[in-house]
């Protein structure tokens, strides 16, 4: 996404500006020293050879100062001319293209959580940047195709009551919306049973462009199908990106490594992190419990199914119309070994089974100043920690070792809606045009508003951090095993950590295997 570097010329071009000035400067002093001298010597040699000297010098003292000038024009413009390219390629790679039609005053329906409501179509400007970027932004593409942009609640939070809402719906025959959105793990459920129209055969969505992730459209496609995808029609693929925070205070008062700087030097591991954290423990209500009151390295629901992916262990293998079940493997058995003792044989971690248990409490107490880490969301930053006192930085998660090339930044199947079209779209190519004009004015106008300004002006807290932002936002991917497979009975990586099933991976493994074998086939063939 070439818009997120747009900006990163501009300190170089400031400095290079106040240095071409400074130049100017030091050579209009020295010249002037130059021609003090010149003008004394002619006084007191009052002859023609004097003045001769003097119009040689004065010559001289014109021309090094042009020369200065044009000099520093030259570089000032070469600077400029670099950034007004850069500024144009942002504005210009990606022209709004999608064709534009009349549709005649039709109502554009997304069906939604109660959350969703107001996200994707917010009945008035608030002051908020972000709501008046997506409210200005449907306006916009309703004037263009002469729609309207509406949302309807499925009145649930809860997603299982949400993907039987949506069942009912599709099942009745009714083209009640347009749009679906909901988790990828349960539109996955929903895809296999038929469901969802194939996104590859809609002509309108042109996948080349920058308003769809490369990463997220390979990862969620299989056999020339894809059911469901994210993209810039909304902010919520940045905001769901699993990230750790740290208490900067806190580093530094155990004189601990910058992790900015393990970041950057490639050297944020989980071996490290684990060092960090699995000791740091402060009994802060001195009544030698280990409870809620106290300060802990690390605040964590065990659930969370980021590790492997993090690590770049493949669960399923997809081929050209089949799939392998590859998780067990040295690196996966060694990866649980690792997570599993950190989890359960540490004094410097606090825990929980059940995310939604886990994720109110966990925030609170880093905000208490509780804890050195937590994990957590990009978009805490700014939904939970925008108010805290604690000074934060934010972290991707770590790598398996050094060797592992790039940091992979999950991004939640559990957490983030994602879109699908249902199977009774009498006018998918209506939906495909109105999706791809919403997602190409998303990338045009709604993601630099969340992002370069939300994200990196509001919500961050130091200039460094904005450098670890986009190694996240470039390294987001998600997984089409995490997403497809059966997490109730699956192999969710997050699941095997939970105290039920905490004795060996192996364990685990062998008791879902055959679980699992059954669950690829009924998705080879959904899909083949």
């Amino acid at each position: 996404m070439k818009f997120l570097f747009a900006t990163r010329n501009l300190p170089l071009t400031r400095f290079n500006n106040i240095m071409n000035i400074f130049y100017i400067v030091i050579i209009g002093l020295f010249l002037y020293n130059i021609d003090k001298a010149c003008v004394c010597y002619i006084w007191a040699n009052k002859n023609e050879v004097g003045n001769a000297m003097y119009r040689v010098f004065s010559l001289i003292c014109v021309l090094s100062l042009l020369m200065a000038s044009v000099s520093c024009v030259s570089d000032d413009n070469d600077v400029v001319t670099t950034n007004e390219s850069s500024q144009s390629e942002v504005e210009t790679t990606e022209l709004f293209t999608v064709e534009i039609k009349d549709f005649d005053n039709y109502d554009f329906r997304f069906y939604t959580y109660s959350t969703g409501v107001d996200m994707y179509a917010p009945e008035e400007e608030t002051g908020d940047i972000v709501n008046d970027a997506v409210y200005r932004r449907n306006r916009e593409i309703e004037e263009m195709y002469n729609i309207t942009i509406s949302t309807i609640d499925s009145g649930t939070l809860n997603e299982r009551e949400h993907r039987d809402a949506i069942n009912t719906m599709i099942n009745a025959g009714d083209e009640a919306c347009d749009v679906v959105l909901n988790i990828g793990k349960q539109l996955a459920n929903q895809a296999l049973d038929g469901y969802y129209i194939n996104m590859y055969d809609i002509e309108e969505f042109d996948f080349d462009k920058s308003w769809w992730s490369k990463q997220l459209v390979e990862d969620l496609s299989f056999s020339g199908c894809m059911y469901f995808c994210s993209n810039n029609l909304h902010y919520e693929e940045f905001a769901a990106s699993k990230v750790f925070y740290f208490n900067k205070d806190k580093i530094d008062e155990y004189q601990l490594d910058d992790p900015y700087e393990l970041v950057l030097s490639g050297k944020w591991v989980i071996n490290r992190m684990i060092e960090m954290t699995r000791d740091v423990n402060e009994d802060l209500n001195g009544n030698n419990i280990a409870d809620n009151e106290d300060f802990y390295g690390l605040l964590t629901t065990v659930s969370h199914n980021a590790w492997a992916v993090c690590f770049d262990i493949p669960v399923w293998e997809k081929n050209n119309d089949s799939i392998e079940l590859v998780a067990m493997s040295d690196k996966m058995l060694n990866a649980f070994d690792k997570i599993h003792s950190w989890y359960y044989d540490s004094i410097g971690l606090y825990t929980w089974d059940s995310y939604s248990k886990a994720i109110n409490e966990m925030r609170d107490m880093f905000k208490a100043g509780q804890g050195m880490f937590v994990f957590g969301f990009v978009g805490d930053s700014g939904t939970y920690y925008r108010d805290t006192d604690v000074d934060y930085g934010i972290v991707p998660f770590p790598k398996y070792d050094e060797n592992q090339e790039n940091y992979r930044v999950f991004f939640g199947a559990n957490t983030s809606n994602m879109f699908a079209i249902p199977i009774f779209a009498s006018d998918k190519s209506r939906t495909g045009l109105i999706l791809e004009a919403l997602s190409a004015k998303g990338y045009e106008e709604l993601i630099p508003v969340y992002y370069e300004v939300a994200l990196k002006d509001k919500y961050m807290r130091d200039e460094t951090s904005v450098e670890i932002l986009d190694i996240i936002t470039e390294n987001r991917t998600i997984s089409f095993s995490y997403c497809y497979d059966n997490w109730d009975a699956g192999l969710g990586f997050g699941n095997c950590f939970q105290s039920e099933f905490k004795d060996s991976f192996s364990t685990f493994y062998a008791a879902r295997e055959n679980i699992v074998k059954s669950r690829i086939q009924k998705v080879v063939e959904a899909f083949t």
